[in-house]
């Protein structure tokens, strides 16, 4: 995320370049198929304040990310309708349409967002199809890679070596070394 808001805050910085990079791009998908649901709107909401111009494969990205049901909330409704809004894409009003009959009658912020960002997408063209993103796969792709912490490489050396020296037997050292490498 930190990486992410320094990219949105070097886009803002650099008005003239209406277009973000390639790798501008792949950054801030890393970050939507990689949020969660507490973290999205802050992610929407940093694409929505930058001036950037995002590649359709980002919005496509974010058009599919929520859909998913975790992300079904007034907050990320209002954040996606403005940002896919801003795409001035037709291409995204039918999801923005679904965003708006969602938050009519449960939220008015969400419902004013929705109507903003759906009176900037006028026009027709092929609309972006649900379910057209693999979202696993691009979990997959972009899974962050998991650390050994210090403290999990040292327990990990204490086991072998009170394996290797004789202390321990080969059955509770391969379930040690299993119980450790669970707990990442």
């Amino acid at each position: 995320m930190q990486k992410l808001i320094a990219g949105l805050l070097l886009a803002a910085a650099f008005p003239t370049a209406s277009h973000a990079s390639a790798e501008f791009n792949e950054q801030i998908i890393r970050e939507l198929v990689n949020s969660t649901p507490t973290q999205l709107p802050e992610i929407i909401k940093d694409i929505t304040e930058s001036t950037a111009t995002l590649d359709t494969d980002t919005y496509d990205v974010l058009a599919e990310v929520i859909q998913q049901p975790a992300f079904s909330t007034p907050k990320i409704w209002a954040w996606s309708c403005l940002a896919l809004g801003n795409s001035n894409n037709p291409r995204y009003k039918l999801v923005i349409w679904g965003n708006l009959e969602k938050a009519e009658g449960v939220s008015k912020s969400a419902t004013r967002h929705c109507r903003e960002g759906l009176a900037k997408v006028d026009g027709v063209t092929p609309t972006y199809t649900i379910g057209s993103v693999d979202l696993t796969k691009l979990r997959d792709k972009y899974r962050p890679e998991r650390s050994c912490p210090d403290s999990t490489k040292q327990q990990l050396l204490l086991i072998k070596q009170l394996f290797d020296e004789g202390h321990i037997t080969e059955s509770v050292y391969k379930n040690k070394q299993s119980q450790i490498v669970r707990e990442l």
